[in-house]
């Protein structure tokens, strides 16, 4: 590995890093590991106690997928169903047949991917009146 390259590609990743978001940071650091020649990289995060081991991928967990709950996700995440069932409603979704794939984002939100390879969409404004 050229050390100018790699020093370049992690000045180039700190002064972009500083402006991403949590979710960004793994796409930002495999781009900038592959302009050092590095492929696969990833990106680790452990407790305070360094008893949990998590891979950071910019994905929230699965909180279904196939039409079925993933319970699971949603324990770690402490929240049943009637709280993700709520914002699956927000997207439109009373049948979690309609559903390839939801996300239990980190900011709480769930996105979604419809059957049919259909895109992920906004859930619903609810109306104030």
């Amino acid at each position: 590995m050229n050390t100018e390259r790699a020093l370049r590609a992690l000045t180039n990743m700190l002064a972009e890093g500083h402006l991403a978001g949590f979710g960004q940071l793994p796409d930002l650091v495999a781009r900038h590991a592959g302009e050092a020649g590095m492929t696969d990289a990833r990106i680790y995060l452990t407790d305070l106690r360094e008893q949990i081991l998590r891979e950071v991928t910019g994905r929230g967990l699965d909180a279904a997928e196939g039409g079925r709950l993933n319970r699971r996700a949603m324990r770690r995440e402490l929240m049943t169903e009637e709280e993700v069932r709520a914002q699956l409603r927000l997207h439109g979704v009373d049948d979690l047949s309609d559903i390839s794939r939801a996300y239990l984002e980190p900011n709480g939100m769930i996105s979604i991917i419809r059957r049919g390879g259909g895109e992920t969409d906004e859930p619903a404004r609810p109306e104030i009146l």
